[in-house]
């Protein structure tokens, strides 16, 4: 019922949105990976799978969840959709879209990096500042086909290691890790609870877009401060957007929402 409440605050976010102020670039590659990643961090069962994208384009590079790009591509179809009424367009979203835990894109170019992200309908965008200094070592490996090359960094509160490959130009790679020279087939913090590793890399010839209209910039600080009151305190921050919950569980609500997200990627 949560879940139906927020896609319908961002269906009208959406419908009542225009398109200006948006940021398109022509894509050259679109780049899949898998993401094995550790809900609980006191639980090594609560290990999920997701399908990430990076699309790669002439001046910029988009990150996000596969499903979440393809939900993005549902609200835009159907808010500028004329046959169909809106509660029409909400129902058929809400039957075929599809499941993603995560909300951010990340925006990078040669000189910044933004990152997007949603708490309920509230929208924020900021800029991550944060430069990986990477180590390349000489020790070497084939994954994937590919032969690649050892590096490791230290990110976000985790030390990780990765695996790039000088056969493919493109210096970049999942979430925002970047800056090494190829592209990173594989990477993944030394505890093993968030893996990123290729599937899939093809030349696309479309474009992507990223929309700045309407949204918060703020700090990064600013930004982690809302999410750690959204993920700590759940029920009160629906009551603050004046969604009615029972409070007969109000408490297992909030710590199973607490024991889902405490691994986050990023823990300082």
């Amino acid at each position: 019922m949560i879940k139906k409440i927020v896609l319908v605050a961002v269906f009208f976010i959406f419908n009542n949105a225009n398109s200006q102020n948006k940021i398109i670039d022509t894509t050259k590659y679109k780049i899949v990976y898998n993401l094995i990643y550790q809900q609980d961090s006191t639980n090594i069962a609560s290990k999920r799978e997701e399908k990430m994208l990076l699309l790669v384009g002439e001046n910029y590079s988009l990150f996000q969840s596969e499903n979440s790009r393809f939900n993005d591509s549902l609200v835009n179809y159907y808010t500028q959709s004329t046959k169909l009424d809106e509660q029409t367009a909400l129902n058929t979203m809400l039957s075929v879209k599809k499941k993603s835990r995560f909300n951010f894109k990340i925006r990078k170019s040669p000189n910044t990096m933004l990152a997007f992200d949603k708490i309920f309908s509230d929208k924020f965008i900021y800029k991550d500042e944060e430069k990986l200094n990477w180590k390349i070592l000489n020790e070497t490996k084939q994954i994937n086909n590919y032969l690649c090359q050892k590096a490791t960094t230290h990110f976000g509160g985790r030390d990780y290691v990765a695996w790039f490959t000088s056969k493919i130009p493109i210096n970049d790679g999942p979430y925002k890790f970047r800056g090494l020279p190829g592209l990173i087939i594989k990477i993944q913090d030394t505890k093993k609870q968030y893996v990123f590793e290729l599937l899939s890399l093809k030349k696309y010839n479309s474009s992507f877009s990223f929309d700045v209209k309407g949204i918060q910039m703020v700090t990064k600080k600013a930004y982690f401060k809302a999410y750690n009151d959204f993920k700590n305190n759940f029920i009160e921050q629906l009551e603050q957007r004046g969604i009615t919950f029972d409070k007969s569980n109000a408490n297992q609500v909030n710590q199973s929402i607490r024991k889902r997200r405490n691994n986050e990627i990023e823990i300082d």
